[in-house]
């Protein structure tokens, strides 16, 4: 199954998550992965639709958008977002400021309303917290390393994951 992603409502939503959280220290590119990983599987979940159509692969740390640092270092050329490194400890985070408010012609109400639910139940995570719940999530559970998780599968979630709601039978 392949997706296309929109790369222009990507941006968008890149900036208005980085304005959303430009005062959240826990918010660099390993938990931007996340929040936009279950942004897609989340709408994919309950409405059988793409939000974005981004394709995430299995890593060691989670689920990863495949063209993320593409479209990051492209936005950082044309200055509508800044990148430097700081350091946590024993790693360095890789962090990330919008330079410009996002184009909200691009972004629907019900776009805002479910980046801002996604932004809610995630955003104070730290990558450590935010990498942990996704590896319980069904999609990147079954998949192989290195193999790009397929929406459908957000259907199989586990209840502790699972967003929709689903008739009993």
């Amino acid at each position: 199954m392949t997706t296309l992603q929109d790369v222009a409502k990507l941006k968008e939503v890149l900036l208005y998550v980085l304005r959303a959280t430009a005062d959240k220290p826990n918010v660099g590119e390993t938990v931007l992965h996340k929040l936009l990983y279950f942004m897609d599987f989340d709408y994919y979940e309950i409405h059988e639709e793409y939000f974005l159509g981004g394709q995430y692969k299995k890593n060691h740390f989670g689920p990863t958008m495949v063209n993320l640092d593409e479209v990051l270092h492209e936005m950082v050329v044309n200055n509508e977002v800044e990148h430097w490194i700081e350091p946590r400890g024993s790693y360095e985070q890789r962090c990330f400021r919008s330079l410009r408010d996002p184009n909200m012609d691009q972004l629907s109400a019900d776009d805002i309303a479910h980046i801002d639910w996604t932004l809610d139940r995630f955003s104070d995570m730290n990558a450590t917290k935010i990498s942990d719940y996704s590896h319980s999530d069904y999609p990147w559970i079954i998949a192989n390393d290195g193999d790009i998780l397929d929406y459908r599968d957000a259907r199989y979630r586990n209840e502790d994951t699972s967003v929709a709601e689903y008739d009993e039978l």
